[in-house]
């Protein structure tokens, strides 16, 4: 996959509400891509894209201290200290507590992850300016403060008592990474008409919380552990659902807003009966082959994927695969997980 290929397809899967849909070539790249089998590794990929390609994944194979920030004078930051030790693979990786911003005004538009692999994002919005808190598990921390050297010298900061390190994309264009803590760390990154001194100030009013403090001050809307069945129940009241489909999983999605979490059940309903569509075909089974197929034929009249569809790409992006499965064909998919090095192949239809 090339770096054109990956910016393209981050914009076709990218929720957030933008343009017109995309159409003609950059509807097909889709397939174009699922069908290379060597994608070039990028480690800079932006959190938001990070989350969505994961999302995309699902059908193409398948988120009280006040904070004091200081400048120490514009001096070099130093190097970062050694990532606290990993969990290990089995371990789950909680984020709490979660960093907010403790101003009137800030409202979380985007929420994804908080599950239990130690990542997750909310953007916070207030007029055109966005900051947008995202975290990784702590053994990545070296590899991505290594590739923000790339983007202007560090210099170092203190934000929440965890030193940090502060990095200019451009004049309105910042990140800080704070080093690892608790398992995880977290970077905050600006979008919009930011100045230096209008990020700093807003720093000064991020707070760390607990992850239920946090939780209480989301939009209803926020979809988190306690809600994720009965919701989950309602968005699919309307949808068929594969052989095997375990709808007890989806309480283990973490915290996504409602756009995400909707894009997170559907695209395993999504994985689910493409699978039973290889299996049908494999096995000569007829009946089969055809529920499969008119299972992802009736996707265009699910309400949820209709409800969501003006936010974002990611029902025409569904109904795009859907098509295929419901005229007989089975796409040629060849998917890696993003995140390591080098890149490592899974299951094209879901793990």
């Amino acid at each position: 996959m090339t770096d054109e290929q990956l910016d393209r397809l981050i914009r076709l899967a990218d929720p957030a509400p933008a343009g017109p849909h995309l159409h003609g070539a950059d509807r097909d790249l889709l397939e174009e891509i699922v069908s290379e089998p060597r994608p070039a590794f990028r480690r800079t990929i932006t959190s938001r894209a990070a989350a969505w390609l994961t999302a995309a994944a699902v059908l193409v194979g398948l988120l009280t201290v006040s904070i004091a920030l200081r400048d120490r004078s514009g001096e070099p930051a130093a190097a970062p200290a050694p990532a606290s030790a990993p969990a290990s693979p089995s371990e789950p990786i909680e984020i709490d507590p979660v960093l907010w911003i403790h101003e009137p005004g800030w409202v979380a538009k985007s929420v994804y992850g908080f599950a239990t692999d130690g990542t997750g994002t909310v953007a916070y919005v207030r007029g055109q300016r966005q900051l947008e808190f995202t975290w990784y598990p702590a053994d990545q921390y070296e590899s991505y403060y290594t590739d923000r050297l790339d983007v202007s010298a560090p210099r170092a900061v203190t934000v929440a008592t965890s030193p940090g390190s502060l990095f200019t994309y451009s004049d309105s264009d910042f990140a800080v990474m704070l080093q690892a803590r608790d398992g995880t760390f977290a970077e905050l990154r600006t979008s919009g008409p930011w100045t230096r001194a209008a990020f700093d100030q807003v720093l000064t009013k991020v707070e760390r919380v607990g992850v239920r403090t946090w939780q209480a001050s989301l939009p209803k809307t926020v979809v988190t552990r306690d809600r994720a069945a009965a919701v989950a129940a309602d968005m699919l009241a309307d949808v068929p659902l594969p052989p095997g489909f375990d709808e007890a999983a989806l309480t283990g999605l973490g915290t996504n807003d409602r756009y995400q979490f909707a894009a997170q059940i559907t695209g395993r309903v999504g994985c689910g009966w493409i699978r039973e569509f290889r299996r049908a075909t494999e096995a000569d089974d007829t009946a089969g082959r055809q529920r499969a197929s008119e299972a992802m034929r009736g996707s265009r009249q699910w309400a949820i994927l209709r409800e969501i569809d003006a936010g974002g790409a990611w029902s025409s992006s569904f109904w795009e695969l859907a098509d295929k499965i419901a005229a007989g064909k089975m796409p040629e998919m060849n998917t890696y997980q993003i995140g390591t090095e080098p890149p490592r192949a899974v299951d094209p239809l879901c793990e």
